[in-house]
C-alpha cells in the first residue's frame, strides 16, 4: 500500500533526525518522498502525523522542522508548544463568538 510505504520512508528519513537541534523541514521530507511541493507542506504534515499515531514514533516539530524526540525535557517542550498552541485557538474561539455576538446585537 502507498501510505505504508511512505510511513515506512518518513521512519527511514528520521532516525537521521534525532534531536531538537538536527531537524527536517516539511519541505525536504516531501522532496524526499516524492511528494507536491506547496506552500503549506499539508501533505508531509499529514503523514508525520500518521506515522505517529500509527507507528507509535515521537516526533515533534513546526515552522523550523521536524525531529524525533530524543528525551524528556525535549518532550517536555514538545507538550508546552502544543498547550501552547491550543491556548491560542482557544482563545481566538472566544474573540469570534465575542465578535459574532456583538456584531448581531446578541
Amino acid at each position: 500500500m502507498i501510505e505504508e510505504s511512505i510511513l515506512e520512508k518518513i521512519q527511514e528519513i528520521m532516525k537521521d533526525h534525532i534531536g531538537a537541534n538536527n531537524r527536517i523541514s516539511a519541505g525536504e521530507i516531501a522532496k524526499m518522498l516524492g511528494l507536491r511541493q506547496e506552500a503549506t507542506h499539508v501533505e508531509p504534515r499529514k503523514y508525520l502525523r500518521q506515522a505517529i499515531k500509527e507507528l507509535k514514533i515521537p516526533y515533534a516539530g513546526g515552522s523550523k522542522g521536524f525531529y524525533l524526540i530524543a528525551d524528556k525535557t525535549e518532550l517536555d517542550a514538545c507538550i508546552r508548544a502544543l498547550d501552547k498552541r491550543i491556548k491560542g485557538i482557544e482563545e481566538r474561539k472566544k474573540i469570534v463568538l465575542d465578535a459574532f455576538k456583538a456584531y448581531y446585537n446578541l
